[in-house]
């Protein structure tokens, strides 16, 4: 049932309006927004040149492989921003045939504007900007099948770098030079005087030797302490222990600090001997001679530099394949492997199947006796046939000796056929009910196609009514990999 109403009346044009805003009725007449379908994940958005919004449905799953699963929703999405970078970091999704994660991108908080930037097997990602940028990201998991998931939600996770620390540096410059504390502080002792009544300073000079501390409350809200000194010393005289031990000094340019306890701490540059922390992030990477860890997600690691694959011995990429030159186990087992070249086994194979170099038995059993028809002229007439399986490889096939006898003196013929193609054809004189053979043979089987082997034979009489006769036998024949 239509839930919208005809006509062009001012009426029915406010109450149809009304209806696809949900703004009257139960909802079920309700317009979806091309956002709502982006944010379930049934559509995908892109922007055309001139700027239009342009939807995309997403097909359904079964497209391609059954056992494949539609991607889930991202869980545990987290960013953190350093200074020219910024990390994002997701729990690895837990559905059949993950292939990929995308990451979009926007310094708005606006999904249907972003831009996808990168795609990625892993369950980091690093985004390289520059220092004091702000952005808006938003992820989405990918099947094989090429079938996109739900974003993380229609909000993005909001993140930003950190600025320079130079620049800051600058900053504070300019601030020291349009101060009237620091302005009083750098004038000359006998000069000093008080110009305003809320200032406060000391100072003292010996020659070119200047140094003084003051304290400045203006009315427009800003406050300064300013120390002006070479060095400063802070330490407690009534810990006897310590000695003169600073607690915090600044000499030469640098603070020292032998202890301290930092809750935020934005540092552009860090030599430390030693760092104990729950958790290290990194935005680019970790360079280190000796890496001690017990588990290792979502990495690519190269080993041994010079080797063939990407320049190194050893290569393990992000989705789990491994590349090595050489390798060196004791214990394991392998599924679906495939050995390009030659291998050596010293020990014994046990093994259910194998296909490839061994014979393979194919046997027909001829339960009773067959003959050709009985004739004075050439009637060929068919013996027996037996199929070969197809192989992914070419082979050759062993024909066993066939005996066959005659009911009369005459001259027998044998043809033997693979795929109606003749490939043998013998005579043999045989008197009265004697028996005869044709010995073992070998032909070449083409790979990947299936042989029907096919004997016929005919009996020419020289006296009587005679026949080519088949006795009741089994024939083994045997394929194997040329």
């Amino acid at each position: 049932m239509n839930g919208v109403r005809g006509g062009r009346r001012q009426e029915a044009i406010r109450e149809n309006v009304e209806k696809l805003t949900g703004q009257r009725g139960n909802g079920l007449d309700r317009a979806v927004t091309v956002r709502e379908l982006q944010a379930l994940g049934l559509a995908t958005v892109f922007r055309t040149h001139d700027g239009k919004v342009v939807p995309k449905p997403i097909p359904p799953v079964g497209s391609g492989d059954d056992n494949v699963e539609r991607p889930s929703l991202p869980q545990d999405f987290k960013a953190v921003g350093g200074f020219g970078a910024i990390l994002l970091e997701w729990k690895n999704p837990g559905y059949i045939g993950h292939a990929h994660t995308e990451i979009w991108r926007h310094d708005e908080d606006t999904l249907s504007e972003a831009t996808k930037i990168a795609t990625t097997p892993a369950t980091v990602f690093s985004d390289i900007v520059s220092p004091g940028s702000t952005y808006f990201y938003w992820i989405r998991h990918v099947n094989v099948n090429d079938i996109a998931g739900p974003y993380n939600g229609t909000n993005g996770i909001e993140v930003s770098t950190s600025q320079d620390i130079s620049e800051i540096i600058d900053e504070i410059g300019e601030q020291m030079e349009n101060s009237q504390l620091i302005q009083a502080l750098q004038e000359d002792v006998d000069g000093a005087h008080e110009k305003f009544d809320d200032m406060w300073a000391v100072k003292a000079q010996a020659d070119d030797i200047q140094a003084g501390i003051g304290i400045l409350a203006n009315a427009d809200g800003v406050s300064q302490v300013a120390i002006a000194a070479s060095q400063v010393f802070v330490f407690d005289p009534n810990d006897a222990n310590q000695g003169l031990a600073p607690l915090l000094a600044i000499d030469q340019g640098n603070v020292i600090i032998p202890k301290a306890l930092v809750e935020t701490a934005t540092i552009q540059i860090l030599n430390a001997q030693h760092i104990v922390a729950d958790e290290v992030r990194a935005s680019i990477s970790i360079t280190s001679p000796t890496l001690t860890s017990a588990v290792i997600n979502g990495a690519e690691i190269n080993v041994g530099s010079g080797g063939p694959y990407n320049g190194y011995h050893t290569r393990i990429t992000d989705n789990g394949v491994i590349y090595t030159d050489y390798l060196v186990a004791s214990g394991g087992r392998f599924n679906n492997v495939i050995i390009e070249e030659d291998c050596t086994v010293k020990g014994t194979i046990y093994a259910n199947q194998i296909i490839g170099d061994v014979v393979k038995p194919h046997v027909y059993t001829n339960g009773s006796r067959r003959q050709s028809q009985r004739s004075a002229g050439s009637v060929w007439s068919n013996i027996f046939s037996i199929t070969i399986p197809a192989a992914p490889f070419p082979r050759l096939l062993i024909v066993p000796e066939i005996r066959f006898d005659s009911g009369g003196y005459g001259q027998p013929y044998v043809r033997y056929y693979i795929n109606n193609g003749l490939v043998l054809n013998e005579m043999s004189r045989i008197l009265g009910s004697s028996t005869a053979s044709i010995p073992i043979k070998a032909y070449s089987l083409p790979l990947n196609t299936t042989v029907t082997f096919r004997m016929d034979g005919y009996f020419i009489n020289f006296s009587g009514s005679a026949y080519l006769s088949f006795p009741a036998q089994s024939l083994l024949f045997m394929s194997f990999k040329s």
